[in-house]
Formats: C-alpha cells, sequence, structure tokens
C-alpha cells in the first residue's frame, strides 16, 4: 500500500529545478508562468485591436489620444466631440455646461453643429418633450408628436 506524500516545499521551487539543475527563466518568485512564452500577438497584430475609435454605450465615438491627453479618460480614449471642440480653440466645457449636437446626429462633427448650453437648460429643453402626468410623473417621450 503506497501513501501520497505532501511536499513542504513550495510547487513553484520544486517545478524551478528540473534534473536537479535550475531551470532558466524560472524563479522563486515566479510562481504562475503561463502566458510567458512570448509568442502572443501584440498590438495591430492582436485579434482585439482598434484602429483607435471606439463607440461610447451612449453613442458617441471615443478617438484614442494616449493617456497624457488632457481630455483622455483612464484608458487613453477622448470623446471625439470634445476633441474638435477643444482643437478649434474653445475652452473645455465646465461640468455646469454640456456640448450639444444641435441636429442631434452624433457623428456631425462640424462646428457649426455644436452648441454649448449650461446643464439647466438642457434639462428645461428635455422637459418640454417628456412631459408629466396628473401626479407630476415624468411620461414617455413626446418628441415625434411635436411638429
Amino acid at each position: 500500500m503506497s501513501k501520497q506524500v505532501k511536499f513542504s516545499l513550495p510547487v513553484a521551487f520544486l517545478l524551478s529545478y528540473r534534473h536537479g539543475q535550475p531551470v532558466r527563466g524560472y524563479t522563486l518568485k515566479d510562481d504562475d508562468q503561463r502566458g510567458r512564452h512570448g509568442k502572443q500577438p501584440r498590438g495591430s497584430r492582436h485579434g482585439a485591436w482598434n484602429p483607435g475609435l471606439i463607440l461610447s454605450s451612449e453613442g458617441y465615438i471615443k478617438l484614442r489620444v494616449g493617456f497624457q491627453h488632457p481630455l483622455a479618460d483612464p484608458n487613453g480614449y477622448a470623446y471625439a466631440h470634445l476633441v474638435v471642440w477643444c482643437a478649434a480653440g474653445n475652452l473645455r466645457p465646465t461640468k455646469d455646461y454640456v456640448l450639444k449636437f444641435k441636429n442631434d446626429d452624433k457623428t456631425d462633427y462640424r462646428l457649426r453643429n455644436f452648441e454649448l448650453l449650461p446643464r439647466r437648460l438642457l434639462l428645461a429643453k428635455n422637459n418640454v418633450y417628456i412631459g408629466q402626468d396628473a401626479a407630476g410623473r415624468f411620461v414617455a417621450d413626446r418628441r415625434e408628436e411635436t411638429p
């Protein structure tokens, strides 16, 4: 009857030696060596690579501008309409202002299509379209009904 022996040494130590000789590139502090073979495609050769444009969940286009850019988010992307607005010499809107598309087309980046509005005015404009019932609750969007 054979007994199973439990090793008291760390597994990394046991794996780091082959036939009594240390394995090159494998140390005690490198416990997990999965994915370190260096054969993964990097950069533009990777399957998940994008050309510098992504579409946000709200429908806005985001550009890859790099981590050091003042408009960049933590992933290195910035909203395209903000980049165009600031590149034209305008200041970045503060938290009290909103950069709105006049024709509601989020892919139309002409400067004449941008409108800088105070946030409270934008909310008031949107409430005209939404409407309220007798109890004061907001109801469905009525933009299609208005001429």
